[in-house]
């Protein structure tokens, strides 16, 4: 359920910004500490949509992985 309301809130976030993204967001557990949050996200790089992850989500930049599309 975590997964898929935060990448929600990051689409609805994208989407303010006027960017058309697509989120997906996964947890992960070693099974002792509270799961992290990665987000993967695919469309063009945005400071904006970033700096709102780390800020109001808590999701550091090294677990944000953006696939801009057109790259080879």
């Amino acid at each position: 359920i975590i997964e898929q309301e935060t990448a929600a809130y990051i689409s609805d976030k994208a989407e303010s910004l006027g960017l058309d993204v697509s989120v997906r967001v996964r947890a992960e557990s070693d099974g002792k500490n509270p799961p992290v949050l990665i987000a993967e996200l695919t469309g063009e790089t945005s400071e904006s949509l970033a700096r709102y992850l780390v800020e109001e989500l808590g999701i550091p930049r090294e677990r944000q992985v953006w696939n801009n599309e057109g790259d080879n």
